[in-house]
C-alpha cells in the first residue's frame, strides 16, 4: 500500500529523506568516473554511506533497489 506522503511533491532539500541534492549528485557521477576515487572516498567525502554512493553511480543497483521498495 502506498504511503500519504509519497504523492507530495517536494523540490531540492525540501524532501529531508534527500542527502545529496542534484549537483552533489552529479559531481559525484562524474569524480567516480575519473577512475580516481573509489567508493568509499566518496561516501566519506559526501558524508553518505557506500550505499548510497553505489546506488547513485550504478544505474542496475539503483533499479534493483526500487524493486525492493
Amino acid at each position: 500500500m502506498p504511503y500519504k506522503s509519497e504523492k507530495i511533491k517536494l523540490k531540492g532539500l525540501q524532501d529531508r529523506r534527500k542527502k545529496l541534492t542534484d549537483e552533489q549528485r552529479e559531481e559525484i557521477g562524474r569524480l567516480y568516473g575519473t577512475g580516481y576515487y573509489s567508493l568509499n572516498n566518496l561516501a566519506k567525502e559526501f558524508k553518505v554511506s557506500k550505499k548510497t554512493i553505489l546506488l547513485i553511480v550504478n544505474n542496475k543497483s539503483a533499479e534493483k533497489a526500487k524493486q525492493y521498495r
